[in-house]
């Protein structure tokens, strides 16, 4: 028998399977057409992040399937990782010195100091080392299957879109830059 926050997290669930197609269709069109987001699908890019990352976070707390049991090792390896995704994303903010620039409203340069010397995805892969930390402290079954959908998800459809869109908005700036530095690391 389901628990009551078990039946949460499958609801959430049920909810990306039935929502996350449309968003991504609307993205993808957007980044396929005009090379960049409209400010609806910049609303619904916010929501398909936001609604995965709750989801695994629930999962992650409210259901009973785990891998192994209470585990130290899992607990400071998931401390760990979450550490290191903090100072991922406080240097990526610094770097980009733009709420605009964060949040890819302005794309006006090249940004390759820092840890965009190590890859040009530092917000995303401070959202997945997060997310696998956190989902490894409480040892998750289903937050660790939703993961690398996720995952698969941002990289195929969102980032593929957002490169896109900054080789026509950089130009060869961008592209010299891709051949530099990997997508993650």
């Amino acid at each position: 028998m389901l628990t009551e926050d078990e039946i949460w997290v499958f609801s959430l669930i049920a909810v990306l399977i039935l929502l996350v197609p449309f968003f991504l269709r609307k993205i993808n069109s957007d980044y396929k057409t005009a090379f960049e987001l409209s400010r609806k699908s910049v609303i619904y890019n916010l929501i398909f992040f936001g609604l995965f990352t709750m989801t695994i976070l629930n999962a992650a707390l409210y259901t009973r399937w785990t891998f192994v049991p209470d585990n130290f090792p899992c607990r400071v390896t998931g401390y760990v990782l979450i550490l290191v995704a903090v100072i991922i994303i406080a240097e990526a903010f610094f770097e980009f010195r733009s709420l605009k620039r964060v949040s890819g409203l302005q794309a006006d340069r090249v940004i390759a100091s820092g840890v965009y010397r190590l890859t040009r995805n530092p917000q995303y892969l401070a959202l997945f080392l997060f997310l696998i930390g956190f989902s490894l402290y409480h040892r998750s079954v289903i937050a660790f299957i939703l993961i690398p959908i996720f995952f698969l998800l941002v990289n195929t459809f969102i980032i593929t879109g957002e490169e896109k869109y900054l080789e026509k908005s950089l130009g060869n700036n961008y592209i010299e830059y891709k051949k530099r530095v990997r997508r993650w690391v």
